[in-house]
């Protein structure tokens, strides 16, 4: 901040410097030209126009409250649920803007501004407490009881990057031949807002399942029992704890993850950072009153105070999860519909007002050089460079291979995936749509669940290559429609794929 301070500064004097150079003919002002020698080339200042460029930062403190959906929507069946709100703390808010203004009255008291503003903005969004129990199925299809529970406090860093378009009432009065009044009072268009977050969560993953069927035809059902039956299987903290209380529960319940069963202890998110882009097109409030110290005719510096209001509306995800399985993990903010986003604190600027030019002295009179005319040169044609090969283009409905019951993506995708990138960065209100099947060498249900987390694959991937996930649409179909017959190895890896198209 103090650099800042200090940048204003010595705009503000160099401003000066330039104005004192323009300043009229007449009193204090007045422009001496050397009498012994010609008249100086000068452009004199009459008086000040109307016109007048401002350069704020603003420093204070932000504030946000939140509407939102419930974040058990995408649970199954929950039960035993223990979640709590969401908190904004710890909020500063920094703020630049460059704006031209115009004052219209006779003793340019009152006008209109506008420009741009830019904040930086930061805070910490808090969930307390989080644990919910649901209906889940495992890598094989089987239907389960899903315990999930935050081992502390849920946190996301926020850093907010947030552009307006300021409309403003803008007023200036004088208090003394120093000193001023000024506030500049208006509306701000809100352009983009983009929340990028890191987050420390921690999760606990326990799972019971219920058998029933006898030898032979046994399957699994969802036990929504309080207690759940004594004829389960429970890997869970507590089941351990009772009959082995000084064994490493850490590596049983690693060892449970590794034989197939989604249950992990103290598990943070694969990938920790993110964003989340609010819905544009927002009005905001800005009012910013503050004390005008003359620096020069045409330089002022403005310290003061401001307040801004925006409310912000965004699009929630559908069937939201904080998260489901190990290493999954979605913002917070992804359950926000409304924000309501109120920052205040120091405003410090530096005001430039336009000054009239006045009738410039006449110039000395000016040699002319004789020119001597330059001998014809003959100059060849330029030679036409040879047209470069353009590359062939690709195709992003090219199927996307996958090795067997892997969901690994290939590098031999990535021109085809780069390529989707750029069709979607041309085209932003395109949508691309995600299919993802499977050969028949599993259960049906099994497939069904392969070929949704391929198509999630490649969704992730081109989401964490900055394509907003509210543009991609991921489903599996399993092993229907195969591109090839499942009779043969190369029928089997032609059906491992996943397609995209562009709707």
């Amino acid at each position: 901040m103090k650099k800042l301070i200090l940048m204003f500064i010595t705009a503000a004097t160099a401003l000066s410097v330039q104005a004192q150079n323009i300043n009229p003919e007449v009193g204090d002002y007045a422009h001496h030209n050397n009498d012994d020698g010609p008249p100086a080339r000068c452009c004199h200042c009459d008086s000040l126009s109307g016109w007048s460029l401002d350069f704020n930062f603003m420093l204070g403190a932000l504030n946000q409250q939140y509407t939102r959906n419930s974040p058990l929507d995408g649970y199954s069946s929950p039960l035993n649920p223990n979640v709590s709100g969401i908190q904004f703390n710890r909020g500063t808010s920094y703020g630049f803007e460059v704006q031209g203004g115009y004052f219209f009255d006779a003793k340019r008291n009152w006008g209109i501004g506008m420009g741009l503003t830019y904040f930086y903005q930061t805070g910490d969004l808090v969930m307390d407490n989080f644990h919910v129990e649901y209906a889940s199925y495992d890598k094989f299809g089987n239907i389960f009881r899903q315990e999930v529970t935050a081992t502390g406090q849920i946190k996301e860093r926020l850093h907010i990057h947030n552009f307006n378009i300021p409309i403003v009432a803008k007023f200036q009065t004088d208090i003394s031949k120093k000193v001023g009044f000024t506030a500049d009072a208006g509306l701000l268009f809100n352009l983009h807002v983009q929340n990028n977050y890191t987050t420390n969560a921690a999760f606990d993953y326990e799972a019971i399942y219920k058998y029933v069927g006898t030898e032979g035809s046994v399957t699994t059902v969802y036990d929504n029992g309080n207690p759940p039956g004594s004829s389960d299987l429970l890997i869970t903290k507590n089941q351990y704890l009772a009959n082995t209380p000084a064994g490493d529960i850490q590596n049983y319940f690693d060892a449970q993850r590794k034989l197939g069963y989604n249950v992990g202890l103290g598990e943070r998110p694969t990938n920790t950072k993110g964003n989340v882009s609010y819905t544009s097109g927002s009005i905001g409030l800005i009012i910013r009153p503050a004390v005008r110290i003359s620096l020069s005719r045409c330089v002022s510096l403005n310290i003061g105070a401001y307040y801004c209001y925006q409310n912000f509306n965004n699009v929630a995800v559908s069937n939201y999860q904080i998260t489901d399985k190990v290493g999954q993990y979605s913002s917070l903010l992804n359950t926000v519909t409304n924000t309501s986003n109120n920052s205040a604190g120091i405003s410090i600027g530096v005001r430039y007002t336009f000054c009239r030019r006045g009738r410039p002295c006449a110039p000395p009179p000016e040699v002319v050089e004789p020119v001597t005319p330059e001998p014809d040169i003959e100059v060849a044609s330029p030679v036409e460079p040879d047209e470069p090969e353009q590359p062939a283009h690709i195709d992003i409905s090219t199927p996307l291979l996958f090795d067997h019951d892997k969901l690994v993506i290939n590098e031999s995708s990535t021109l085809i995936l780069e390529e989707a990138i750029r069709e979607l960065n041309e085209n932003p209100n395109a949508t691309l749509i995600i299919d993802g099947y499977t050969d028949n060498s599993g259960s049906v249900a099994y497939n069904k669940k392969l070929a949704r987390r391929r198509a999630a694959a490649v969704r992730d991937y081109l989401k964490s290559k900055g394509i907003n996930p509210k543009r991609l649409k991921a489903a599996g179909h399993g092993s229907n429609d195969p591109a090839a017959s499942n009779s043969t190895t190369e029928g089997r890896m032609m059906n491992r794929r996943v397609i995209m198209r562009i709707k």
